[in-house]
């Protein structure tokens, strides 16, 4: 029971095993105490005990791995953000491999570019790799999901490093990526 928490916009976060373990929660802030601290935009925040996850780890080195369950939110609640010119088979035709991915961004500062967020995992039907990348001030989601995509390419020998680190940065407005979000 999280009273500073808004009570439609929380969860739990549950460490899944023999005996399952609640371990944190995550959500929106109650709007009464947003209004008491004054706050003109949503706030979100976290609490996933670290010290629980690491005693359920197998000391024995033998790593263990689950699949993970095809549940509707993860497999219905993937997005790509692009221009509205730019159809899925664009996005998605440079990576042969099926994979799921939420883009988003984060205003920090009114005056200052928003941070360009990505997370996702591939392949989608039986993941070996997932991963978040945040570019601080790094404009639109496209961003951080370009670079996601070529780390993804790099793990899976689409690409080799040399064509993917050509050392030179694209001006803005080169790319379908745009400008901001």
């Amino acid at each position: 029971d999280f009273k500073f928490m808004h009570p439609y916009q929380t969860a739990t976060v549950e460490l899944l095993g023999k005996n399952s373990l609640n371990i944190g929660y995550f959500g929106k802030i109650h709007p009464v105490l947003a209004d008491k601290m004054k706050l003109n935009q949503d706030l979100f925040v976290f609490e996933i005990d670290l010290e629980e996850i690491l005693k359920s780890i197998n000391v024995s080195g033998t790593t263990r791995y689950k699949k993970l369950a095809q549940t509707s939110p993860i497999s219905r609640d993937i997005a790509f953000i692009a221009n509205k010119e730019t159809s899925n088979s664009d996005i998605l035709k440079d990576i042969p491999i099926a994979l799921a991915g939420k883009t988003g961004t984060a205003q920090q500062i009114e005056n200052r570019a928003n941070h360009a967020l990505f997370i996702g995992y591939a392949p989608f039907e039986d993941p070996e790799i997932a991963l978040a990348t945040r570019i601080a001030y790094g404009y639109t989601s496209a961003n951080a999901a370009e670079v996601s995509g070529n780390i993804i390419k790099y793990y899976f020998k689409l690409e080799d490093a040399s064509t993917l680190l050509n050392g030179q940065a694209e001006e803005i407005g080169e790319t379908a990526n745009g400008f901001t979000d």
